[in-house]
């Protein structure tokens, strides 16, 4: 079991991650302390993000299994066995998925991008 020690009262919350429930706020919390405490939809922060997706490795199904069921996430193994009926998975495929963009933080990659919805 990993352990995060978090010091919120240092770190600038976008207006989404400030009005999220306390659960999944302690989530967020969790995964930006991985990236020095830098919430990446904060209109100040100081990011220098990419969009040259080559430069990206390549990345096996069994490695995001391992980061998103083994690390912080609330992802079981049942729900990513079912992966091709996740939401995220189905808007990626669709298209809704754009403006993808990358930032090295600490020994992480921040990867972000923007979802578009089909409204009826």
């Amino acid at each position: 079991m990993e352990v995060y020690i978090l010091r919120i009262n240092c770190i600038n919350l976008s207006p989404y991650a400030a009005g999220l429930p306390d659960l999944v706020k302690r989530r967020y919390l969790q995964k930006i302390n991985l990236i020095g405490d830098v919430d990446p939809y904060s209109k100040d922060n100081k990011i220098k993000f990419s969009r040259d997706l080559s430069k990206l490795c390549n990345v096996t199904l069994m490695e995001i299994y391992n980061y998103f069921v083994t690390r912080v996430s609330f992802y079981t193994k049942d729900k990513m066995k079912a992966y091709k009926s996740l939401d995220a998975y189905n808007y990626f495929l669709s298209g809704f998925v754009h403006s993808i963009k990358y930032a090295h933080m600490n020994e992480n990659i921040l990867i972000i991008g923007k979802v578009s919805f089909l409204y009826y």
